[in-house]
């Protein structure tokens, strides 16, 4: 197995059930994607639809956390939004590489970027929604 998959650990929980329970989602998408990955047999086709699945996913996901950005006036949002904004570029450009098989990297970028998005930028947005009472 080239990449593990994620397992949910407590320390991704951001305080707003519905973000955590989308993150749980994300994880989850991810994990397909290292499992299909990683099949003998699995196809280009197979491979990019499970990457537009997950792209798909994380497009909602964002909206959904754009909305409760502008509705709580979340004051870091225009830096968070960027974040978002450059993760799904760098997905995209990967996605524009069109390789017989799932390039490393890409697994690599949206692994570190999971974990490191949630546990960093997400949770400093958390404190935020707590004192605002979003939850």
């Amino acid at each position: 197995m080239i990449f593990s998959v994620i397992n949910w650990e407590e320390s991704f929980n951001v305080g707003n059930q519905s973000i955590d329970n989308q993150h749980r989602q994300l994880i989850n998408l991810y994990n397909i994607l290292v499992e299909t990955s990683e099949r003998e047999k699995t196809t280009t086709s197979l491979l990019d639809a499970v990457i537009r699945q997950l792209v798909h996913y994380i497009d909602y996901h964002f909206m959904s956390e754009e909305k409760l950005f502008r509705e709580y006036k979340y004051p870091d949002a225009e830096l968070h939004i960027k974040e978002h904004q450059s993760f799904i570029e760098k997905v995209d450009d990967f996605q524009k590489m069109k390789k017989d098989e799932l390039p490393v990297e890409l697994l690599g970028y949206i692994n570190s970027w999971i974990t490191q998005h949630i546990t960093i930028v997400d949770k400093k947005c958390s404190d935020y929604f707590r004192m605002s009472k979003v939850t």
